[in-house]
């Protein structure tokens, strides 16, 4: 899960193993590729039949796949 995935990032860092840009970079990857599962895997609720007929698929939030692709992270200093 993303909260053991950000703690084992973090002791990467304390140790010198990695850069804490890096360790941003891993964890911003790490959760765009989560959200593109979570969408990929189904939302809830499921599609209306009228949807279904009219897009050919019951899985919400996909239709040509590009929403769960453009889903990414970005680094900034705010």
């Amino acid at each position: 899960d993303l909260e053991r995935f950000i703690d084992r990032t973090k002791r990467r860092v304390d140790d010198g193993d990695i850069s804490v840009d890096q360790g941003l970079n891993l964890i911003g990857q790490k959760h765009a590729a989560d959200v593109q599962e979570f969408i990929a895997d189904g939302v809830a609720p499921a599609n209306a039949a009228v949807t279904i007929e009219r897009k050919g698929s019951s899985t919400p939030l996909i239709d040509t796949g590009q929403l769960r692709q453009s889903i990414d992270y970005e680094l900034r200093d705010d």
